[in-house]
């Protein structure tokens, strides 16, 4: 389990819908209100469209490949 670190709930990581990518750390939410808190305090830009929707993309990729992009010949 992870802590949020604006409210202190315990988030399951795993199909968390609410989480933010730092660098190589990975932090959850509760929520998107507790998610936008954490960027307004941090300073940090809240991402458009594409770019969760690219985030997502390679989420996925990551839970069918395990980090290996897939072989297409």
């Amino acid at each position: 389990m992870a802590k949020d670190p604006v409210c202190g709930m315990e988030v399951q990581p795993k199909g968390a819908l609410h989480k933010l990518h730092l660098g190589e750390e990975t932090i959850y939410f509760c929520s998107t209100q507790c998610q936008d808190t954490y960027r307004q305090r941090r300073g940090l830009k809240k991402k458009g469209f594409f770019s969760r929707f690219i985030e997502k993309l390679a989420e996925d990729n990551q839970d069918s490949f395990g980090g290996t992009p897939p072989k297409c010949h």
